[in-house]
């Protein structure tokens, strides 16, 4: 519910999800940029950077919104 409004409002969310990486569940943090309607799409550190843009995965955690007063 504080996702939507923060990217609305021009905020990007930065987010705490847990993934099954083929071994283990591992902690890993992304930024939220962009919704299209859809699905949210993040800046996800662990990726190629010319492939940074990816559409939200993995198990949700928790957002931690930056910018907010």
């Amino acid at each position: 519910t504080e996702i939507y409004p923060n990217l609305a409002a021009g905020r990007p969310v930065v987010v705490k999800v847990n993934y099954w990486n083929g071994h283990h569940w591992t902690t890993h943090f992304m930024i939220i940029f962009a919704f299209d309607g859809q699905r949210y799409w993040v800046k996800d550190p662990w990726k190629n950077w010319t492939q940074q843009d990816q559409p939200l995965y993995g198990n949700f955690v928790q957002g931690i919104l930056l910018g907010v007063s």
